[in-house]
């Protein structure tokens, strides 16, 4: 009786250790499918093919096409959609630092004194279903980037880049450059692009 017993002692803590082995395989098992699950949630890119209807190589052109001209940040992202078309974009918030050129004076009757004006800045390309749309030239807006920007209103508070990339320069440490190298060429400060902008 007393061997039975320790018989069945030992056949216990046998069981239960296989038990917890099993158990111990099942957790590992979870944390592959984890691991999987939460590498499958980065979103996939997918490159547009984009044909702009001009490009812009000289200041002249940009300021003789745009309705705005202006310094600033993309603040937030505002909404990501698809319109009725099929096609992805995305709506920034950009607040205005600068109102470069504005020769209807559009933004500058509405900009607000003392505080910061915010603008619509319509881009297409987004997030969509776990998919990144972008333009392969045209990459999208990030939060907290500065940007020299010549725009368009499309709807009272609406904008558009004009040219895609060719129309859009970017503002890192005070220095100005373009996004596209097949754009305006530039280098230099803020007020340098300012005056060039200015003489143009």
């Amino acid at each position: 009786m007393k061997r039975s017993l320790s018989s069945l002692c030992l056949l216990a803590v046998c069981a239960l250790f296989s038990l917890l082995a099993l158990g111990g395989c099942g957790s590992a098992s979870d944390q592959t499918s984890a691991t999987t699950t939460s590498s499958n949630t980065t979103p996939q890119t997918v490159h547009l093919d984009m044909s702009w209807s001009k490009n812009y190589h000289t200041l002249k052109d940009l300021k003789q096409d745009a309705g705005v001209a202006v310094h600033g940040t993309i603040t937030r992202i505002i909404n990501q959609e698809v319109d009725s078309a099929g096609i992805p974009y995305t709506n920034f918030e950009f607040t205005v630092s600068h109102i470069a050129h504005d020769p209807a004076k559009s933004l500058t009757k509405n900009a607000v004194v003392g505080g910061a004006t915010r603008i619509t800045i319509h881009q297409t390309g987004g997030v969509v279903n776990n998919t990144h749309y972008e333009a392969s030239d045209d990459p999208l807006f990030q939060v907290g980037e500065q940007y020299i920007l010549f725009l368009k209103e499309y709807k009272p508070g609406f904008y558009y880049v004009i040219g895609g990339p060719t129309g859009r320069f970017k503002v890192q440490n005070g220095a100005v450059r373009p996004t596209s190298n097949d754009g305006v060429p530039f280098s230099g400060s803020q007020d340098d692009f300012d005056k060039n902008l200015q003489n143009a």
